[in-house]
């Protein structure tokens, strides 16, 4: 819409309410009384339609994933490894020979043994077992 247009727009819009006794009398004075609602017709302006059935889609390449630094996970200690198989020895019902049988997959037979690497896989171990 070019700018002739719209102030061609806005001077009916002004002669429309200056004719309903709108915000401005004949004298140039504000009116006091609330101005009356005026109907607004909406722009005339073409619309596109798209074709009901596209022929082809096309798609923009997606944006490269950015590359965000994850922080890595807090080492585990042994406090925590030892606290973590409590737990979970009182889930089997304190029956060790589960635990003791998962160290034994990694070939130690105390957690002392164990390098922190394999405490987190321990404990996946221990926790998937079911009784």
């Amino acid at each position: 819409m070019s700018i002739e247009n719209s102030l061609e727009r806005i001077a009916d819009a002004l002669e429309l309410l200056a004719d309903q006794g709108g915000i401005i009398d004949t004298d140039d004075h504000m009116v006091t009384e609330a101005p009356k609602p005026v109907p607004v017709a909406a722009p005339a302006s073409p619309v596109a339609t798209a074709p009901s059935t596209p022929s082809r889609l096309v798609t923009a390449p997606a944006p490269p994933a950015a590359s965000v630094a994850v922080p890595p996970a807090e080492a585990m200690t042994p406090t925590d490894l030892n606290t973590a198989l409590l737990a979970e020895l009182a889930r089997l019902g304190n029956d060790r020979a589960h635990i003791d049988a998962a160290m034994g997959t990694f070939g130690v037979t105390s957690i002392t043994q164990l390098t922190p690497d394999q405490y987190q896989p321990l404990i996946d171990a221990v926790k998937a077992i079911v009784i």
